[in-house]
């Protein structure tokens, strides 16, 4: 490969150990970031589970106005 694009293999093999060392790196947001995301994914939820509370008080109000009409 180094021969290929014209690369000493030393410096292709520094680059290589360079990724193998930092890699994981690329995945790690800041603590901070991870907070806002976090905080954001929680509302979400919170705003799903109202809005399921909502629909089954709903469905329950229908089904006894419908067994009340029967």
């Amino acid at each position: 490969m180094s021969a290929l694009h014209e690369i000493k293999e030393t410096v292709l093999s520094r680059w290589k150990q360079e990724f193998i060392d930092r890699a994981a790196l690329v995945f790690v947001g800041s603590r901070s970031e991870q907070d806002v995301r976090l905080n954001e994914m929680e509302q979400a939820l919170k705003r799903q589970d109202e809005e399921i509370a909502i629909l089954k008080n709903t469905y329950l109000l229908s089904t006894l106005k419908k067994e009340g009409k029967s």
